[in-house]
């Protein structure tokens, strides 16, 4: 008789604790829980940067560090982790006047191909700015100048 009442109370036992345990999963899948808004959903109000919102330091200028001038264009290559943006400036004289050739190239490009550069000129100049993320430009690279080679 002992091992019926055992093997009875165990079943019992076991039934309970299933029944309160399919309970509590039923209870928490099919309650509606609180109204939370969808990511993207909520009203935001998003202030765009600007240089009269955050006061960012000029960026450093950057440092070209290659070159390469073989017709039909011109790559150049330099430090990209200082800034966010980069402008990029040509010019047939090292006074000037500077012509800006690319505007605003992202970081992840840390390489620029010039091909309209112009063709009549075999010595070309070259100065890159750093621009961060509300638009504070540096001061200009070194100048640099590449003599251009025919193919």
């Amino acid at each position: 008789m002992t091992n019926s009442f055992l093997r009875n109370f165990l079943i019992v036992a076991i039934s309970i604790l299933f029944i309160g345990f399919v309970t509590y999963v039923v209870y928490q899948v099919f309650t509606p829980s609180p109204e939370v808004p969808k990511k993207g959903s909520e009203e935001r109000t998003i202030t765009p940067v600007t240089p009269e919102t955050t006061d960012l330091p000029i960026p450093n200028a950057p440092i070209l560090s290659s070159f390469t001038g073989e017709r039909p264009f011109i790559q150049m290559i330099w430090n990209r982790e200082i800034a966010d943006y980069f402008n990029i400036y040509r010019a047939t004289n090292p006074e000037g006047p500077w012509e800006k050739i690319s505007d605003n190239f992202p970081q992840s490009a840390h390489t620029a191909v010039d091909y309209d550069y112009p063709k009549d000129v075999e010595l070309l100049y070259y100065r890159i700015t750093s621009v961060d993320k509300v638009g504070n430009e540096s001061e200009p690279s070194m100048i640099s100048s590449i003599r251009i080679r025919n193919n």
